[in-house]
């Protein structure tokens, strides 16, 4: 059943690049036949199907993968849960190796090798999760977030840096910056 799926994904590809293909050969001669409209052959829809970029009535960026990887990946599982689903960029979509927490993807499965993974700089680079496709994401400087913010618990492989704000200030999660403490008035208490 996988490798139907497989195939009918290939067969996708190949269809969308012929009909890109003829897209882009007609948007090239539209200016010389001199056709202008608001909204040409529904263009917008064509734009929305199949993100594309149009500028000048020439094609400028086709995101094609993004949308055959979508359809495709939306219907595949993995039986093993520290596998995932993905489609290389060329090759067979096919579940591929997690990375662990604390570890971040340095090169992408492909059909010959399993996602390669690599560590998390301590101090410099964290990955909370089990991931395939995800690198390491850069540590939170609190220096950087606001001049009273200082660290309260260092970046780890697996956490980011927490910050803190010195008083009479606190740490805004919603806004990442310091706020200033409301004083409550005669009668009033704290609620957070």
């Amino acid at each position: 059943m996988t490798n139907i799926v497989h195939l009918i994904h290939l067969l996708l590809i190949e269809i969308l690049s012929l009909q890109l293909h003829l897209i882009s050969i007609f948007y090239d001669h539209l200016n010389e036949i001199s056709i202008i409209q608001s909204n040409p052959i529904g263009l917008s829809t064509l734009e929305n199907l199949l993100s594309i970029k149009i500028h000048s009535s020439r094609i400028t960026n086709i995101s094609v993968f993004a949308f055959t990887s979508f359809h495709i990946s939306s219907m595949e599982t993995c039986d093993d849960p520290l596998k995932e689903f993905v489609s290389p960029v060329r090759g067979i979509p096919r579940c591929c190796r997690k990375c662990e927490p604390g570890n971040g993807m340095l090169r992408l499965c492909s059909n010959s090798e399993d996602t390669q993974c690599r560590p998390c700089k301590p101090g410099f680079e964290f990955s909370p999760f089990r991931s395939a496709t995800k690198k390491c994401l850069h540590c939170r400087r609190c220096e950087e977030i606001h001049p009273l913010a200082k660290t309260r618990n260092e970046c780890t492989p697996i956490t980011d840096t927490i910050c803190q704000c010195e008083k009479p200030y606190y740490m805004s999660e919603k806004e990442q910056t310091c706020k200033p403490c409301t004083v409550c008035k005669p009668g009033e208490g704290i609620v957070q």
